[in-house]
């Protein structure tokens, strides 16, 4: 198996930040531009981008982020760009794909409007993913900042026959902590779904989570991840992407 890798640009007033556990008063600044072309360089294929102003904010929000992230799209097409934060209505989700986004991800809206996602679902099959934002198994709405009332188990079974391209899961407590992502909870809700394509998100600190991502398997052999994306610990300097893309494709060979 091998697992897809998106170095995540969080963006916030155009800059690239990291959050701790989503909050936006722990922001710390990496650098005024996003160093898509470095990514790039070290082999990069996908990336992950996220409008924290949209996510917080919504729509109205998403100005001066919007026009960072239609710049990468024009600047990079060769890159997978998958894109998060404030997509809440048909539109907007139509809006980025058609900018060349190849995936948007929709977190408060397929928790507070179902129809509406299955729409856009539908409309855009295997182009969007299910962000699943969650705490202590609660899934969390609008910037991670309020409570959506719904488990994650219950939040996948909803959109199971869709034709979705993944879910995205994320443990806020993990989140931007560097302290090992929550492979128990993925690897319970690949267990009762093991058609879903899941993508492993927060906490992955040091290259040996590569190792125990790759290695989550279910009873049948599935593996549990296909994805995983990557913040601080690429900012942080614990290991560059291009360690990072060595150790999957290591990985790879060896199973």
């Amino acid at each position: 198996m091998t697992l897809d890798l998106y170095p995540a640009v969080d963006l916030r007033h155009g800059k690239v930040v990291r959050l701790s556990q989503g909050d936006p008063a722990r922001a710390t600044v990496y650098a005024d531009t996003p160093p898509v072309a470095d990514f790039v360089a070290q082999g990069a294929s996908c990336l992950h981008v996220v409008n924290l102003d949209g996510s917080f904010a919504g729509e109205a929000a998403q100005s001066t982020n919007a026009q960072v992230i239609e710049t990468i799209l024009n600047d990079f097409p060769q890159l997978r760009v998958q894109v998060a934060g404030g997509i809440r209505s048909y539109e907007a989700a139509a809006r980025a794909l058609a900018l060349g986004a190849a995936r948007v991800v929709l977190g408060t809206m397929a928790v507070k409007d179902p129809t509406e996602t299955l729409r856009v679902i539908h409309a855009f099959p295997q182009q969007v993913v299910i962000g699943i934002d969650h705490l202590q198994g609660d899934v969390k709405t609008d910037g991670w900042q309020q409570s959506g009332g719904v488990a994650v188990e219950a939040l996948v079974a909803r959109y199971e026959a869709a034709p979705v391209a993944g879910f995205l899961m994320t443990d806020i407590a993990r989140d931007g902590m560097l302290n090992s992502p929550d492979i128990e909870t993925a690897t319970r809700v690949k267990a009762q779904h093991p058609w879903a394509r899941l993508i492993a998100s927060g906490g992955i600190a040091r290259l040996e989570d590569f190792d125990a991502l790759m290695a989550a398997t279910i009873p049948s052999g599935a593996s549990v991840y296909h994805e995983a994306i990557v913040g601080r610990a690429i900012y942080s300097g614990a290991f560059t992407v291009a360690d990072a893309l060595a150790r999957i494709r290591a990985l790879g060979s060896e199973a």
